[in-house]
């Protein structure tokens, strides 16, 4: 996903979508797959942001849905989520018996990276539940 933002904000500033942003753009990866049950070479993402105006190719607009979500900040390296979901999906949520609903788990960063070190980067983990 990293070399995926990259591009993703190139094309965006080539826009001049992250000037003078209302929205002040927030950044979002989509999961759609799990890594424990599908393989690497398999697995759907996108990196997203928000804008407050059209975009032109080769970037998309894409509205998600209303959606529950069980949310948590993770303060670490993106190296280091793993450990999150694996305490969400193997202990908490069991614990709680919610239902996973059929929707991308929506992960939104919260600092930017290249600003701090990755001791500090905070990521809000949003796993969809049936309502």
């Amino acid at each position: 996903m990293g070399n995926t933002f990259e591009q993703l904000f190139t094309h965006a500033a080539g826009q001049g979508l992250l000037e003078n942003n209302s929205t002040q753009n927030r950044s979002f990866g989509l999961y759609y797959d799990d890594p424990e049950t599908v393989a690497t070479d398999k697995l759907r993402s996108k990196a997203g942001l928000t804008v407050d105006r059209a975009v032109q190719a080769p970037l998309e607009t894409e509205t998600l849905p209303p959606q529950k979500y069980v949310s948590i900040e993770f303060k670490g390296p993106y190296s280091e989520l793993e450990t999150a979901y694996h305490w969400l999906y193997h202990q908490w949520l069991p614990e709680k018996q919610l239902e996973l609903a059929d929707a991308p788990v929506v992960e939104e960063y919260l600092n930017n990276p290249r600003e701090l070190p990755p001791s500090e980067w905070l990521t809000r983990i949003n796993i969809p539940i049936a309502s």
